[in-house]
């Protein structure tokens, strides 16, 4: 593309609001959240489904981005 990634990341922000890691991020929440919502998948492997560790650090971006955590978003989504 022959562009510094300063300059791509930039003009992603500009078009789209947001860097490009935080677009990956919600990209994956959404992802995430879809798999929440089988519940035939422990929350375990819904995250490592969109492959993300639910012990690591994506359940906390997920509880940061939602408002709340992947067990309350999935009983959320059950009671509809």
């Amino acid at each position: 593309m022959h562009m510094s990634r300063y300059h791509y990341t930039r003009l992603f922000k500009r078009h789209t609001g947001m860097t490009p890691y935080n677009y990956h991020q919600e990209v994956r929440i959404g992802k995430i959240k879809e798999k929440l919502c089988d519940i035939k998948l422990s929350i375990t492997q819904a995250f490592e489904a969109c492959g993300a560790d639910y012990n690591g650090n994506m359940a906390k971006v997920f509880k940061r981005k939602t408002g709340m955590t992947p067990s309350q978003y999935r009983a959320m989504m059950n009671q509809k």
